[in-house]
């Protein structure tokens, strides 16, 4: 139940908080508010980036 997971050579994913803010619905263009809530997160490790990046 931590906030944290990190997987040594790949990343870590984390639980991150996303305030309240003013949205906007795409179907009607009314202004709505969306709550605040909590979003995985992920962190590249350097060796997945050097590896997407084809380096060694």
């Amino acid at each position: 139940k931590g906030s944290k997971v990190q997987i040594t050579g790949f990343g870590n994913f984390e639980a991150r908080k996303r305030a309240a803010r003013m949205g906007r619905n795409p179907k009607t263009g009314g202004v709505i508010q969306i709550k605040a809530s909590i979003a995985p997160a992920f962190r590249a490790g350097k060796q997945l980036k050097m590896a997407v990046n084809n380096k060694k």
